[in-house]
């Protein structure tokens, strides 16, 4: 918004009179004609009222201009959210739906499907009002209460259909419409607490943080519906500071309200984002260029949240229900690559990013699970975390990937596509994910930790130098990539096409797993067994009826495929009676049989199931967990030049 002042000057008193009436009938104009072409291009605005919040409700109002003609006004909510990869029935909190002509005449509304409506003779200047519910604050959510309004986008907005393609431009999002990314198409205005009446606490004052453009200190607005659905909004008392890198603009906006936090806390918590923000900028080369000049961090830290993290184009909203915590700073690491991998460096199979139902990509092993690489990376990388640490962080993941058996049913592309089913997707029957899912996080997290070694041990180059001509190619200049140009580029980088091809085949589209112990011999270190010599029968969970005189030992868990249980044909339900005659009528029972077990040597095993006793011969095996261990230079294995290149690896690349 232009704003016009006068320059007073000391001549004449007609003359200035002269001036002054000029410049004023200018300045009418000229503001006359700003008003009217954010007017022309307003084409629908909502207006937030928090009166009830302590009911966690808000009541909206949708202003419509220019109604469609001969036609129903058609409108919806969404179903699924940026970021998310499942169905998300947001309708289910939205009531009270009811619309007026602008002389505050009721229109006929009917619901025509579980997340749409259709007023049935729209009008121009009409006004639609609706109650949303919201007491769930995430990444997926929304949560409105006394000391917040958190809102995620498509579980916040009632969606005006007819105009969803045809004026805002569901394809023509911020990423191909750089053009037209200051047009004022929608307007979002919030209600803010004013006066101590309206104050939960006298000395706190609602400020809210978007990265929507803003117009003034409550009213926003975005180009388009792809971008407002891509916005979340945080309100309440928030903490704020603002710095800028790489010729970025940059901001944290903390709620400070739920979990008390001083402004010193916070601001050493910035500090620490700062060197994750340069870490991750010195990752990839440069910042990208953020469409409004300013990337926000949105920090909801507060009693009522729920631990999440969401990317989006320009901002992230990250929740949880603790105080400051460096835990935290993972999600902010992770959430902050997305800004580059995921939102600017994109898979064709997210493009355009579906609402009304959902994507299925077989990258996300690339999007989520290189990100879930790099984040214990830059972590240690940005000094916030210790050698120790990162390692056992590796070791967690690691251990699930190589101990799930979920890989011998899935390979990493094929296991992105379940994402639909596992991305905060629910179900009440229960579900085969124990022995057929492995989360792409980490399954394309330790891919990528094998990428890496295999660049470093054959090509002297590693995942750095990938992600980094990934970027060039495709994210800076946001177009959108296939699973062919994954590999076609990383054939270019290591100049090797029969290596890329290889390693795709077996390891990203075929299901084989790496030899990580060789792999991490190019690093100094070594993935040892933690219990060696140790035997169990699989991962076994034990629910002990005490009330029984005869106590029961039920096994409470799936068994995992291929496991000697599993093999063995015991199933979650059955009573574990015993083992070579021994009773089992406690976990310490079950604990001490397993100290006695010996490598080769078969058991009998007593169960019950339906009331019947059974026998059946049971192979114990190795346990198979490892732990990351860091070699030092001399010993049997190690040289001088792979401690050299773990110390490359770990370390800053900040110049």
């Amino acid at each position: 918004m232009l704003f016009h002042s006068l320059k007073k000057y000391k001549k004449q008193f007609f003359l200035a009179v002269f001036l002054l009436l000029s410049l004023n009938i200018s300045c009418i104009q000229a503001q006359d004609k700003t008003e009217t072409k954010n007017e022309n291009t307003t084409k629908v605005a909502y207006h937030f009222d928090f009166s009830n919040r302590v009911h966690h409700t808000a009541k909206v109002t949708v202003s419509i201009p220019t109604a469609p003609k001969g036609e129903p006004l058609k409108l919806r909510m969404s179903r699924s959210s940026a970021g998310r990869y499942a169905l998300h029935e947001f309708a289910k909190n939205v009531y009270s739906v009811n619309a007026f002509d602008v002389n505050g005449n009721k229109l006929d509304v009917v619901r025509t499907s579980p997340y749409s409506w259709n007023v049935l003779k729209p009008s121009d200047n009409m006004k639609v009002e609706y109650t949303l519910f919201a007491d769930y604050a995430d990444g997926t959510y929304s949560g409105i209460n006394t000391i917040q309004a958190h809102l995620n986008a498509p579980a916040t907005y009632l969606l005006l259909d007819n105009f969803y393609d045809e004026n805002f431009e569901e394809d023509a999002s911020i990423r191909k419409n750089k053009e037209d990314k200051d047009a004022q198409t929608i307007k979002v205005t919030f209600s803010l607490p004013q006066n101590n009446s309206f104050k939960d606490n006298n000395d706190e004052k609602w400020t809210v943080a978007t990265q929507l453009p803003q117009i003034n200190d409550s009213t926003f607005y975005a180009p388009n519906y792809y971008y407002l659905l891509d916005s979340p909004v945080l309100i309440g008392n928030l903490f704020w500071s603002e710095w800028k890198e790489d010729n970025q603009n940059f901001r944290v906006a903390l709620n400070k309200t739920g979990t008390p936090t001083t402004d010193k806390e916070a601001t050493e918590y910035v500090e620490k984002i700062k060197k994750i923000v340069k870490e991750e900028i010195a990752l990839f080369g440069e910042a990208p260029v953020f469409d409004y000049g300013t990337y926000t961090f949105l920090l909801n830290y507060q009693p009522t949240a729920h631990g999440d993290g969401m990317e989006h184009r320009n901002s992230t909203i990250i929740t949880d229900v603790d105080k400051l915590d460096n835990n935290h700073l993972f999600t902010v690491a992770h959430e902050f690559i997305h800004a580059w991998n995921i939102e600017r460096l994109r898979p064709q199979s997210l493009e355009p990013f579906d609402f009304s139902s959902t994507n299925m990509s077989s990258e996300l092993w690339f999007g989520e699970g290189f990100t879930s690489y790099y984040t214990n990376l830059v972590m240690l990388r940005a000094g916030i975390i210790d050698e120790t640490r990162y390692a056992d962080l590796m070791n967690g993941m690691l251990n699930y990937v190589l101990t799930s058996p979920g890989h011998n049913f899935h390979s990493p592309a094929q296991m992105s596509q379940q994402a639909a089913f596992a991305d905060a997707a629910t179900a009440n029957d229960p579900l085969s994910h124990y022995n057929t899912f492995i989360t792409y996080y980490y399954y394309g997290g330790v891919m990528g930790l094998a990428l890496d070694m295999e660049m470093r041990k054959r090509f002297d180059k590693s995942l750095d130098d990938y992600m980094q001509e990934l970027w060039k190619q495709f994210g800076k200049t946001e177009k959108p990539y296939t699973m062919k140009d994954l590999e076609r580029t990383l054939a270019e980088v290591v100049n090797d096409k029969e290596f890329a091809q290889n390693f795709f085949q077996k390891h990203i589209e075929g299901n084989e797993l790496p030899d990580y112990n060789t792999l991490l011999n190019t690093v100094a270190m070594h993935f040892q067994l933690t219990q060696k010599g140790k035997v169990w029968f699989g991962k076994l969970g034990l629910d002990i009826d005490k009330k029984k005189t005869e106590k029961n030992a039920t096994i409470s868990n799936y068994m995992l495929y291929d496991s000697p249980f599993y093999n063995a044909g015991l199933e979650k339900g059955d009573v574990l009676v015993s083992i070579d005659d021994k009773l089992i009528t406690s976990v310490n029972d079950y604990r001490e049989i397993l100290a006695t077990l010996e490598k080769g040597k078969a058991v009998r095993v007593t169960y019950e199931r339906f009331g019947k006793k059974n026998s059946v011969e049971v192979m114990p095996v190795q346990i198979p967990y490892r732990a990351l261990v860091y070699l030092a230079e001399n010993e049997p294995i190690t040289t001088k030049e792979q401690v050299e290149e773990r110390e490359d690896w770990l370390s800053t690349k900040q110049k």
